[in-house]
């Protein structure tokens, strides 16, 4: 059920992205559209290759995270607001790799509990 629901929001989240890179004439963007439609349809439909890719979003979700960090915290100083905003950046990206963390763990309780495919013989 719950992977399911992190289906839905990942395909809701991919349509938004198709949206902006359209309107913005982004192929990062489109590119991530796909990326998340795909992760999002798999673990709807509950496919099996859908584990890796989500894996896959965690790791660029925390590499991308830890940039945006680092960068943020070479900039404190130029401005009052600038620790401020810092802090905030890693609250919310603590908070978002927990999540991250512990759609992790149900992906994998999903996964694996699922029957192989029974060997073909050729």
């Amino acid at each position: 059920m719950i992977v399911r629901l992190l289906g839905v929001l990942l395909v809701v989240y991919g349509a938004w992205m198709c949206w902006w890179a359209v309107a913005t004439w982004s192929l990062w963007s489109g590119l991530w559209c796909v990326y998340l439609l795909a992760c999002g349809f798999g673990l709807l439909f509950h496919a099996r290759w859908a584990a890796w890719l989500w894996y896959g979003l965690v790791a660029i979700s925390a590499g991308g995270w830890l940039l945006s960090v680092v960068e943020a915290a070479m900039r404190i100083g130029r401005s009052p607001g600038d620790a401020l905003a810092t802090g905030f950046a890693v609250l919310t990206g603590l908070v978002l790799l927990a999540l991250l963390g512990l759609g992790s763990v149900v992906v994998a309780r999903q996964f694996r509990h699922l029957p192989e495919a029974p060997p073909t013989d050729r």
